[in-house]
């Protein structure tokens, strides 16, 4: 708004990729003029959008610039360089209500693991003990049984809530115990962690708080489909490009058809043959843009969805107050671990 003005009293043209949805023609023409603004964020979306989604060469958004001037570089380029962009799309501006909506569900899943891993760490225990009477006893081969059971439940209970109380006391206390998770950890990470799945798929989700994330596991999204009252298509995000192309390619098809029926009207002139064949042309246009659009609402809200469900997680998992976060005035402000 400033300084378009001047720019286009030089002749060239200048536009916001800020100012249009996505996947609409009014963002591919701003990318097509001299000067396109916008934020790192839109750049990004539309980036993974293109690489990802995009099944044709006219459907592509961006194109190729001679070069880039970057606001803020030092906060986009460097205070921002240890944290991946998570492209889901535009904030919202029912996001805050979507998260007051998911709150009670992802409390629930949480409340259902940390009972689980109370059994699991329950179940740690029990395992040990045995595995000491078996020693005492002489039989190794069961004790080493008992000891790969333990090793199991304790990874498990590890990887679905690190943070729980009896776990921490349990690994800082018992000698052996961090030692063994550790062996058990290191045998199911070979090969790639090919085997891992097995030790999550009796979670609800799994924590990774080496890499500060969080993945629902099978078992996870069908309680919480459940609590919701949803089905467990809710996590299920749609293949784009091969919906879109499936779209595009019957969209040709009626094309076609249009095209042989057209020219077998002889009680039509060219002429009127030709606008009828633009107008219907034009409808059918307009008919496969609104079912793209459906499906990339569906991406979308699904995405967002996904997303809010695991950022509260995160929350409520990873972060301690007066740790990660503190509370001041009623806003939350985060610690930055560099300054």
């Amino acid at each position: 708004e400033w300084m378009g003005p001047i720019y286009e009293f030089h002749g060239l043209t200048v536009d916001c990729v800020n100012r249009f949805d996505p996947h609409t023609e009014g963002r591919k023409e701003a990318y097509e003029a001299d000067i396109t603004y916008g934020t790192n964020n839109e750049f990004g979306f539309d980036y993974l959008r293109d690489n990802s989604f995009v099944v044709r060469p006219e459907q592509l958004m961006q194109r190729g610039h001679h070069f880039a001037i970057i606001d803020e570089i030092d906060s986009v380029l460097i205070d921002e360089a240890r944290t991946p962009l998570i492209i889901s799309g535009p904030v919202p501006d029912q996001e805050n209500d979507e998260y007051r909506e998911l709150r009670n569900p992802v409390e629930k899943l949480i409340d259902a693991q940390r009972k689980l891993v109370r059994s699991l760490v329950k179940d740690v225990k029990d395992f040990w003990e045995a595995k000491e009477e078996a020693e005492d006893e002489g039989d190794t081969q069961r004790a080493q049984e008992l000891e790969d059971e333990a090793g199991l439940a304790l990874l498990r209970a590890s990887r679905g809530y690190p943070k729980n109380r009896q776990l921490q006391k349990l690994l800082n206390e018992q000698p052996g115990m961090e030692r063994l998770r550790q062996k058990t950890e290191n045998f199911f990470l070979q090969d790639n962690a090919k085997r891992m799945p097995e030790v999550d798929a009796e979670l609800y989700f799994s924590v990774d708080e080496k890499k500060q994330s969080i993945e629902m596991t099978e078992k996870g999204q069908e309680y919480i489909a459940k609590v919701m009252d949803e089905t467990p298509d809710l996590f299920v995000l749609p293949d784009v490009g091969q919906e879109v192309a499936e779209l595009e390619e019957k969209h040709q098809e009626k094309v076609e058809e249009l095209e042989d029926e057209l020219q077998s009207r002889e009680d039509l002139s060219q002429e009127k043959r030709e606008n009828k064949y633009m107008n219907d042309k034009r409808e059918l246009e307009k008919e496969l843009q609104e079912k793209k659009r459906e499906i990339y609402n569906v991406y979308s809200e699904r995405a967002e969805r996904v997303h809010a469900i695991e950022q509260l997680l995160k929350a409520f998992t990873l972060y301690e107050r007066d740790t990660e976060y503190i509370v001041e005035e009623g806003k939350v402000q985060i610690v930055d671990e560099h300054t």
